[in-house]
């Protein structure tokens, strides 16, 4: 399980550059060449996200397994949620 930890740490840290990046990119006036790099980086973060959900997955599901780690895997589950939140507030943003 720390394999996929370590994976998840460094999917983590790629994916809130890029949610940075898009979140700036969102910031900005929009013209034509914003607008190809706002579709690059919502792509890019599709990418991360769905990476990092199929790690996450693992991970809960290994948590799950053991009876002794229910505090761990509440913990562990609320962050996932708090990347998931961010994830959607950004490709639907009001």
């Amino acid at each position: 399980m720390d394999a996929l930890k370590t994976k998840r740490k460094s999917l983590r840290t790629s994916f809130t550059a890029t949610a940075n990046k898009l979140k700036e990119c969102l910031a900005k006036k929009e013209d034509a060449k914003d607008g190809d790099k706002l579709r690059a980086l919502n792509s890019q973060l599709e990418d991360k996200f769905l990476r990092l959900d199929e790690i996450q997955n693992k991970i809960s599901s290994l948590l799950l397994e053991n009876t002794d780690t229910a505090a761990e895997y509440e913990t562990d589950f609320q962050a996932a949620e708090d990347y998931r939140d961010n994830f959607l507030e950004l490709i639907n943003p009001s």
